[in-house]
């Protein structure tokens, strides 16, 4: 049971985005960011559409990744605190999406709240002296970077567009809520 606790985050976002894909588009269709029904009060599409995929290639590729980066940042934040992240980064990233990307109407996928997890979790390693993240930091900046000026590498895989603003406001997310952890630090005495 402990085990279940100490990781309830990626344990729920993985059997949530395979229930979801399991199930099919006939629910699938009520969940993805959708830009006209947003703006129709569906606000849950701001945290649903992480939650479900192009198809089984996009899917895998996400939750591998997402495995990959718990295993190295999950012991720097309780899992209160991940949890926080992962709400606070999936309605960001949406947000981000609906107010600047006006023309994109539909968006799904976990890849920007990965990025928001693994920079946030970088972040933190670095200030607990783990010195390797500064290396994974400077690689994310750099790849984010280039998919501004150049597009996605792994276009193909997915078999879709990547829409790379997710994975740009996922890293400002986490970078923003490394600065709400950091002002709460400043008025309550306690490590994150």
């Amino acid at each position: 049971m402990n085990f279940i606790k100490k990781h309830s985050l990626p344990i729920f976002l993985i059997l949530a985005s395979l229930s979801l894909a399991i199930l099919g588009e006939d629910l699938t269709k009520y969940l993805i960011y959708n830009r006209s029904e947003i703006g129709d009060a569906q606000l849950w599409r701001f945290i649903t559409a992480h939650l479900v995929h192009l198809g089984w290639n996009h899917l895998w590729l996400n939750l591998s990744v997402l495995v990959i980066i718990w295993f190295l940042v999950k012991d720097f934040l309780s899992i209160k605190l991940w949890w926080l992240v992962a709400l606070i980064s999936s309605i960001g990233i949406s947000l981000g999406l609906y107010l600047f990307m006006s023309e994109l109407q539909w968006y799904v996928g976990l890849s920007g709240l990965l990025h928001s997890l693994l920079v946030c979790g970088a972040v933190i390693g670095i200030s607990k002296g783990k010195k390797e993240f500064i290396f994974l930091l400077i690689f994310v900046f750099i790849k984010i970077i280039y998919e501004q000026f150049y597009g996605s590498l792994n276009m193909e895989l997915i078999r879709g567009d990547v829409v790379v603003n997710a994975h740009f406001y996922g890293v400002v997310m986490g970078l923003v809520c490394i600065f709400g952890f950091v002002v709460l630090k400043r008025f309550k005495s306690t490590d994150f």
